[in-house]
Formats: C-alpha cells, sequence, structure tokens
C-alpha cells in the first residue's frame, strides 16, 4: 500500500497540482477574449482587475498559482522570473486555492516575485471555472486588444516571442 502511495504522490509531483488547463484559447468554451475578473492586490488591499494591465504594448502572461502548489512555485523560480526581467511581457498573478493570504504573501517575499498578484483564495470563487482553470499552475498569455493568444503550463519565451513577431 505504501508503494502505491509513494507512486501516486511522484505522479502528482512530476504531473503539477492536477494542471489540466484547456489548451485551446478559449475561456470556459465559449470565445478567446479574455473575461474580466477583479480583486485585491495582495500587498497594497486595492481592487485590481485583468483589464487594468491591458492596452499596452505589451501581452499579459496571467499565473494561476498557489503558494502550497510545488509545480507552481517551480514555475516561478525557473520560469517567469526570467520572463519578467526580460521585459517582454506584463504579469499578474492569481492566487486560487488558498487558506490564507499570509501564506501567499509570505511566498511572494521568499520567491522574489516583482509583479502584483491577486488574491482569489476562496476555493469556491468561480475565476477558476471562469477560465477552465482544472489545475495549477496554469497560464493565460494575453494580448493588449483582451484576446487570449495561448494557455496552458508550458508557455515560454519562445512561444511569446511567437506573438510579440
Amino acid at each position: 500500500m505504501k508503494k502505491y502511495l509513494i507512486i501516486a504522490l511522484t505522479a502528482l509531483v512530476v504531473l503539477g497540482c492536477g494542471n489540466r488547463t484547456k489548451k485551446n484559447n478559449s475561456v470556459g468554451g465559449e470565445s478567446n477574449q479574455y473575461i474580466e475578473v477583479s480583486g485585491p492586490d495582495i500587498l497594497t488591499g486595492e481592487t485590481i482587475s485583468i483589464g487594468d494591465y491591458l492596452g499596452g504594448e505589451k501581452p499579459l502572461l496571467v499565473d494561476f498559482w498557489a503558494s502550497w502548489c510545488r509545480p507552481c512555485r517551480n514555475e516561478i523560480k525557473y520560469k517567469l522570473l526570467g520572463l519578467h526581467a526580460s521585459g517582454k511581457v506584463n504579469i499578474l498573478g492569481i492566487a486560487v486555492w488558498e487558506d490564507s493570504a499570509d501564506d501567499t504573501r509570505a511566498a511572494m517575499q521568499e520567491l522574489g516575485l516583482g509583479w502584483p498578484v491577486m488574491f482569489k483564495g476562496d476555493i469556491n470563487d468561480p475565476v477558476s471555472a471562469q477560465y477552465g482553470v482544472e489545475g495549477i499552475p496554469a497560464l493565460f498569455l494575453i494580448s493588449p486588444d483582451g484576446t487570449i493568444l495561448a494557455s496552458g503550463h508550458d508557455i515560454d519565451e519562445m512561444e511569446i516571442d511567437k506573438f510579440l513577431q
């Protein structure tokens, strides 16, 4: 029995925290336009929204994540920090499925996040369902006009470069 538990836990770590984000560019199965979501900025408490970060020259990368999710933390450390430093995209984090805003703030400090994070910790908050997120980490690349260009956990700098040309 112990052997099967170890195998199951290893599979969870390797595959992510249930990441089954839809690979088509639709949201909630309907269109490829982003859905407006607003919530508190976890550091300032001010209300922020996805639309606040659209309209410039850069696309927006929206990252659904949680402080307890090891694959989310790895994605931030090994991909998102570099993308943020490159200046090619704006990033907005959406913290989901969290018990405590304090846990999210602590993870942000530990990881050195330099972008805003919206707190949507309540597991019953509809934001994940609105975006079709069934597992995290989940990324959505959104053009300045609000079109979802790509979604999934495997968006990288090369994919972003395709849309910048």
